[in-house]
């Protein structure tokens, strides 16, 4: 699982793998689905109201709510304005909140160590 914040969009973003049984040419396979949820924030950092209507009851919700909290507890919102360095190189140009899952903890990421992240938390 990999969450973000998108702060252009102003969006948590929340994408996972689902497994699922295929059938071609009478031949069964199974596959992983990657599934998103995007939910909309609001300037103080709280959720859309027609995001919580629709996710609420959602396996996910509640992991987006932690991160969601992690973030207004660290000060990131109502500003969203403020940065720090990436976790594994110090860069702090383009860096952004991610939430390990395994961890649970917000970790700030560059653009190209998002990927190391996603890599781990994949499985």
């Amino acid at each position: 699982m990999i969450l973000h914040y998108d702060k252009t969009r102003n969006r948590v973003i929340c994408r996972w793998g689902e497994p699922v049984n295929i059938i071609m040419n009478k031949k069964s396979s199974r596959m992983e689905r990657i599934r998103t949820i995007a939910v909309q924030l609001q300037k103080d950092g709280q959720l859309a109201k027609r995001d919580r209507e629709r996710y609420g009851e959602h396996p996910v919700y509640s992991k987006i709510m932690h991160f969601v909290r992690k973030l207004r507890s660290n000060g990131y919102f109502p500003m969203g304005e403020l940065t720090k360095p990436c976790t594994i190189c110090g860069l702090e140009h383009g860096s952004a909140p991610h939430f390990d899952t395994r961890k649970r903890r917000v970790v700030w990421l560059c653009p190209e160590h998002r990927n190391e992240l996603n890599k781990s938390n994949a499985n």
